[in-house]
């Protein structure tokens, strides 16, 4: 095979910039006023046109494929301007070429943008998540409110927005608190060494059948944890509606408190150990 000549594959920046410039000072003004309006309307039209088809197809779908299907109608119209505007400018073949060359070398050199974008069409076709879950990641909860090309975007409780990069999301782990339609909730419960241990299983299931937001099945349990020097330890465990969560965990303390305050029942007192600069080890 005869070998190419290294002068016929080298694009110099000079001749690149050279053509570029002459092709775009050939083009009118009229031309360049046509190619913006293009762009401009596209991206009204984008905005109008995915907003309307959000609405109508809300009422059919769920909101996850709902927000999906705008964002790509969205950038469809978008490219579609773009592509009717360099139409308009009348750009030959050889520069074209060029621009794309370079966009792409562009894309290459940010990989961080382009990794982040793999990732979303993971995420979106895996399905970890749908917008309206409740998500937990690295001690940050909140409603996921949107999944973007680059990242995705948490409302929190406190009503602060929190933005995760696709690809940090992908590689670390997460918790979908919502994914399923119930949940478990424990407690744990220190309890007195010299108490009654039946009185005290009767109380805790007695308080379970009484909330009405605790299901009966999964019935509730009392887990055993650890005896101590103080207390004994337990986990008391119920099942709930996903949907109830928050409120019921709240809840549960003032209920046992109550609860045991009725049935005479003492809650231990919490010893905490510590080390001082001596190097004693004291109580209190």
């Amino acid at each position: 095979m005869a070998d190419i000549p290294e002068h016929e594959l080298d694009i110099k920046i000079d001749e690149i910039t050279e053509d570029i410039t002459k092709v775009l000072s050939d083009i009118g003004w009229q031309s360049w006023g046509a190619a913006a309006l293009y762009v401009l309307f596209g991206f009204i039209i984008a905005g109008f046109v995915s907003t309307l088809a959000g609405k109508i197809l809300a009422k059919y779908t769920s909101a996850h494929y709902t927000q999906i299907f705008k964002r790509v109608l969205y950038y469809a119209i978008i490219i579609i301007s773009v592509i009717l505007a360099l139409t308009t400018l009348q750009l030959n073949m050889k520069v074209l070429g060029i621009a794309t060359i370079l966009t792409l070398a562009i894309g290459f050199a940010s990989q961080t943008a382009v990794s982040n974008i793999i990732s979303g069409l993971f995420l979106v076709f895996e399905r970890p998540f749908v917008v309206g879950d409740i998500i937990e990641y690295e001690k940050v909860y909140g409603e996921l409110l949107a999944i973007d090309l680059l990242s995705i975007k948490i409302r929190t409780f406190e009503n602060t927005m929190i933005r995760i990069p696709n690809e940090i999301l992908l590689k670390t782990p997460f918790f979908n608190l919502s994914k399923f339609p119930i949940r478990r909730l424990e407690t744990e419960i220190r309890i007195g060494l010299d108490e009654d241990l039946d009185k005290i299983k009767k109380v805790l299931f007695d308080l379970a059948r009484k909330n009405p937001l605790v299901l009966e099945s999964p019935a509730p349990q009392l887990l055993f944890e650890e005896f101590n020097e103080t207390a004994i330890v337990f986990h008391y465990a119920v099942w709930l509606k996903t949907s109830v969560y928050y409120t019921l965990k709240h809840q549960i303390p003032v209920d046992l408190q109550q609860a045991f305050r009725e049935n005479g029942i003492k809650m231990p007192v919490m010893i905490f150990r510590f080390n001082t600069k001596d190097g004693q080890n004291n109580v209190t």
